[in-house]
């Protein structure tokens, strides 16, 4: 799984810059949508990130991915938030 953030919105964050990584290695793109600051001060954000990759993970065989094989990613802000909830992912 790939999610990126930044810029407005979940897909203009810079997924031009990781689409030809999921072409070449027929990967899936997974980009998962939060809540923003300032309604939504930290923790919201980087808990919607750690259920995306929760739901990705749990259907993963059904979507025809390895769940054992997620990747969890982004840029600006986005980095905070995928570190944030790889750590959760790891502390859980």
């Amino acid at each position: 799984m790939c999610t990126t953030g930044g810029a407005g919105n979940r897909f203009s964050g810079g997924l031009i810059q990781v689409l030809p990584w999921v072409v070449a290695h027929d990967a899936f793109l997974v980009t998962v949508d939060y809540r923003l600051a300032p309604e939504f001060p930290d923790l919201y954000p980087v808990e919607d990130r750690y259920a995306g990759l929760m739901r990705t993970a749990e259907h993963a065989r059904g979507l025809g991915m390895d769940p054992d094989r997620l990747i969890i990613a982004g840029q600006s802000a986005g980095g905070g938030l995928a570190a944030g909830a790889a750590l959760l992912a790891r502390d859980r």
